[in-house]
Formats: C-alpha cells, sequence, structure tokens
C-alpha cells in the first residue's frame, strides 16, 4: 500500500517521494516543489481529513495500514489533489 501511495504522490505536482525508500509502511514525501513550509502543508492535509507528520525543513510523512486497500489509498490521493490544487 505504501508503495501505491508513494507513486500515486509523484504524479502530484510539487511533490516527490523516492521509491527505494518505501520499504515498510512510511511514506516520507518531499514537498519542496510547492513552495509551502512544512506547517502550511500539515495544515491542508488536515483541512481535509488526512493526517500526516512534519519532518521539516521539507517533509511530511504518512502511514498506511495493511487494513486499508486502494481504494482507500485512491481515496487519499483525490483529497490531497484538492487541498493542494493551484
Amino acid at each position: 500500500h505504501a508503495k501505491y501511495l508513494a507513486e500515486a504522490i509523484n504524479e502530484i505536482p510539487g511533490f516527490t517521494v523516492e521509491i527505494k525508500t518505501v520499504e515498510t509502511n512510511m511514506v516520507y514525501i518531499d514537498h519542496t516543489g510547492t513552495g509551502l513550509d512544512t506547517g502550511e502543508i500539515l495544515k491542508r492535509l488536515k483541512e481535509w481529513g488526512l493526517i500526516a507528520s512534519g519532518r521539516p525543513p521539507h517533509h511530511v510523512r504518512m502511514v498506511t495500514n495493511l487494513h486499508h486497500g486502494p481504494e482507500v489509498i485512491d481515496e487519499v490521493i483525490r483529497r490531497i489533489k484538492l487541498a493542494f490544487k493551484s
């Protein structure tokens, strides 16, 4: 699930995940390309019901759960896109 999330995040402008670092259920997202600080990223995610933790200055961490399948990851991606659409 984490690799699926990471691959989908890499398709969102401003966000990148180094896929080879995704070995567990944790995904470290580099948000440098958004031009926003970590606090603003976390705020927007929270407004859309998504929980992440900050790894300043340019990363946030999201954690997947084995009980949440691809349909949940798809919803997470949908919400991220809405939170950061231009």
